[in-house]
């Protein structure tokens, strides 16, 4: 049972309604799955937290979350990474996930957190971890 008690202002996100959200909603239901979790957990304002996660970022990895086993997640991962709409970052804490375009969500950035010149913070590289090459 859902209790919306616990939550009661915990901001919103914004679906694309068009044909490339049905697309994946149709090709890779689990992943599409797994990027509404991303949306949902995605931090959207520059504040700092405890989470230590930069803006657009959201910390998965907990894929009983969303009631796949592990090989449908790493799978799902792969998918949403192939067709770039999220990377992905190991970390020792466990795995960061950067959004990467919102043509499914529009997680509803702070309009504080874009940048001086206006650009649309999923452009900017991860401000928490960065790839080694060998990645």
């Amino acid at each position: 049972m859902f209790n919306l008690e616990d939550n009661p202002s915990g901001g919103f996100i914004k679906m694309q309604r068009n044909n490339v959200t049905f697309d994946l909603l149709r090709e890779r239901p689990s992943a599409f799955c797994l990027l509404t979790l991303i949306a949902l957990r995605t931090k959207r304002t520059r504040v700092e937290d405890f989470r230590g996660i930069g803006i657009g970022e959201a910390r998965i990895g907990d894929y009983k979350e969303y009631g796949v086993t592990e090989a449908i997640y790493k799978t799902d991962k792969a998918f949403l990474e192939r067709h770039r709409l999220v990377d992905f970052i190991p970390t020792p804490r466990g795995t960061i996930a950067k959004l990467k375009n919102t043509n499914f969500f529009d997680i509803n950035f702070d309009s504080a957190s874009s940048s001086s010149t206006g650009d649309n913070p999923l452009n900017e590289p991860s401000a928490t971890y960065k790839r080694s090459g060998n990645d």
